[in-house]
């Protein structure tokens, strides 16, 4: 009897150490697209969210841009890839508190430009500044000027790829950013920031300039960006 009795409390005990490794609670991640120039449904829909979905990850998407409140909540972490307007203050205000509570974001591509007039505060901010222009789409190089972060982890120090070359510029008034990589335009003949933490005082957001078209979310360098980005800005800062 003391024997199956051992054995009993020794199997319960196994099975509690199991299932409190196999019971974690899943990364809730939602992406946001939805506007013009881009095919989101293609590329931040079907594209990233295969990409980024696994075991430990849950990635819904949305083109709502209104009433937004209830859907943020639950979020672990955020994913802005969209140009279309937010409709009203309580959306906005959610993603302010997103942030306030320490849970992280992705700002990616278009979600990086002056998109929203009505709303200043995004770009200076949250995303640290933005663009207002960019070389057609084409072939350019990117540079890592930080191997040693974790989103750059695995990512070649350069690597060519064909997209849209944002003219990103920080905006002083923000937060201030930390370059991780940069492109340079000969355009313009200037350097640009490609992928940037952007100093949130309470959480981790990233930000990557890249991602227009299937030519960069096909692409090796940008899918590795973007899976150390989504588990960098999953931790508390």
């Amino acid at each position: 009897m003391k024997k199956y009795i051992l054995h009993r409390w020794a199997s319960i005990c196994g099975l509690v150490l199991v299932c409190g490794v196999t019971s974690a609670d899943p990364l809730n991640t939602l992406i946001v697209g939805g506007g013009t120039y881009h095919d989101f449904q293609r590329w931040f829909n079907l594209a990233d969210k295969k990409l980024l979905e696994s075991s430990d990850v849950i990635v819904d998407y949305t083109e709502k841009t209104s009433d937004m409140k209830e859907t943020i909540a639950g979020v672990d972490v955020l994913y802005l890839s969209n140009n279309k307007p937010f409709e009203d203050q309580a959306s906005k205000d959610a993603i302010v508190q997103h942030l306030n509570e320490g849970k992280g974001m992705l700002l990616v591509h278009s979600a990086l430009w002056y998109s929203w007039r009505d709303w200043p505060e995004f770009n200076r901010d949250l995303a640290g500044g933005g663009a207002r222009g960019h070389d057609r789409l084409g072939p350019f190089t990117v540079d890592v000027v930080d191997e040693e972060h974790p989103v750059m982890k695995g990512v070649p120090v350069t690597f060519e790829i064909t997209d849209e070359l944002y003219y990103q510029k920080v905006d002083p008034r923000g937060p201030g950013i930390e370059v991780l990589a940069t492109a340079y335009s000969k355009i313009k003949n200037d350097q640009y920031p490609s992928v940037f933490i952007i100093k949130h005082p309470k959480a981790r957001v990233v930000g990557i300039t890249l991602g227009h078209d299937g030519q960069s979310h096909s692409h090796e360098a940008y899918q590795t960006i973007l899976k150390n980005a989504l588990k960098w800005v999953s931790e508390k800062p």
